[in-house]
């Protein structure tokens, strides 16, 4: 389940504040590249940025299982 993993990913990133700026752009573009070595996309986004996704799991609008459903919705294998 690469979304489940994908959700780990973003979630631990942003939220263990590694680094003292870019914890949110890092765990996006982690979960971006995860996903593309492992031949998945995900479908554009209508309606909000990822950057708003980001913060709802930061700020814990979001919990890390909402992320789980949210990003199976959004994930394809690659044709």
């Amino acid at each position: 389940m690469i979304w489940a993993k994908g959700a780990a990913l973003l979630h631990g990133v942003a939220t263990s504040h590694g680094f003292t700026d870019g914890n949110k752009r890092t765990s996006l573009l982690l979960l971006l590249l995860l996903y593309e070595r492992s031949d998945y996309v995900l479908t554009p986004l209508t309606g909000r940025p990822w950057d708003d996704i980001v913060v709802d799991v930061v700020q814990g609008t979001m919990t890390e299982e909402q992320l789980v459903k949210w990003l199976k919705d959004k994930t394809r294998r690659r044709t």
